[in-house]
């Protein structure tokens, strides 16, 4: 045999193993209720769902965010003021039922807190670690 008849014997041998082998995850796959190649493309009506809600929560928030009375720069500092941290990071965002919310994070102690902040009255609420958050707060 020559030498190319090997390497080509070989290759051929190679590339049905491997193929074998992937016809065998596929199988494994299927086997323990997993996809097997590739999950299924999300439905159009999902993304338009989507879509639609947050043109809604953008909509709402448009409309609610110029009635704030707290600056930013005056959230920050009633959220240094209560947590005894530095402020690193300030937002605004919507709750799940659609208030306006402010949000101060800040390092404390060696710790990272977040401070909410009445964005109306500018007054800071005592500062939780990130998974102490009420279950309404939503930053978007």
């Amino acid at each position: 045999m020559t030498r190319f008849s090997r390497w080509l014997t070989g290759s051929v041998a190679a590339v049905a193993l491997v193929g074998a082998a992937a016809g065998t995850r596929t199988l494994l796959a299927q086997d323990q209720g997993k996809p097997a190649a590739k999950p299924p493309a999300a439905k159009p009506q999902d993304a338009d769902a989507k879509k639609k809600a947050q043109a809604e929560r953008m909509a709402t928030f448009k409309k609610l965010f110029p009635a704030a009375k707290t600056t930013l720069a005056a959230a920050v500092e009633a959220a240094e003021k209560k947590s005894k941290g530095k402020a690193f990071e300030v937002s605004f965002g919507l709750t799940k039922d659609a208030k306006l919310n402010l949000t101060v994070e800040v390092v404390a102690d060696d710790k990272i807190v977040h401070v909410a902040v009445d964005p109306q009255t500018g007054v800071a609420a005592d500062p939780k670690a990130p998974g102490e958050e009420n279950e309404e707060d939503d930053d978007d």
